[in-house]
């Protein structure tokens, strides 16, 4: 079983498929901070938690999927919807109901992360 951290936990969302792998870890990790400090949950990277990256696309999925269900909430980075996992992790998200977070500009030009999922 994979080991996550205790306490809330919310699920990185982002493209990987097509990015420098560096450059995308990076970009994840970055988003990682912004998910402890803006929502006070422990981050899910799957580019951390995940498979070696030679491992083929659909393995990764599966696996993904396995960490992102074992998370209270989901935080979409502003690529997410060039990205074909992760419209497949945002399908799934609203499936079963998550908290579902996506990355917004502020209107003093700063990021900030807000809750979509309303509610009804």
């Amino acid at each position: 079983m994979i080991k996550l951290p205790e306490g809330r936990r919310c699920y990185n969302a982002g493209k990987i498929s097509g990015l420098n792998y560096l450059g995308a870890l990076a970009k994840f990790r970055k988003f990682d901070e912004q998910i402890y400090s803006e929502t006070g949950m422990h981050p899910v990277n799957p580019m951390v938690h995940g498979l070696n990256p030679c491992r083929p696309w659909w393995m990764h999925m599966l696996y993904d999927l396995h960490l992102l269900l074992r998370c209270d909430a989901v935080f979409f980075q502003p690529d997410w919807v060039e990205s074909r996992g992760a419209k497949i992790e945002h399908f799934v998200a609203e499936l079963f109901g998550m908290e579902i977070y996506h990355y917004r500009k502020s209107h003093d030009g700063k990021s900030k992360s807000k809750e979509t999922k309303e509610i009804q």
